[in-house]
């Protein structure tokens, strides 16, 4: 789950397989949670010079699991 309680920022999430992208602004006047489901990429951007994104995850964290790459 991923929301901007202040600021906003815009979310890009892409599937590996078909390359496929949807955008999302969310941000305190435009207050969402966005779910971001399995095997789906996903980039964000601050819009505002100060944002805060809270990134909350329902079990524990495994750094095995996760894979960064750049943007290009």
């Amino acid at each position: 789950l991923l929301t901007v309680p202040y600021g906003k920022v815009k979310f890009t999430l892409k599937k590996k397989i078909d390359g496929k992208k949807k955008e999302f602004t969310i941000g305190k006047k435009n207050h969402s949670l966005l779910v971001v489901p399995p095997k789906i990429w996903f980039s964000f951007k601050s819009i505002e010079n100060i944002s805060l994104v809270v990134n909350t995850l329902n079990e524990i964290h495994k750094k095995n699991e996760t894979l960064k790459i750049p943007v290009d």
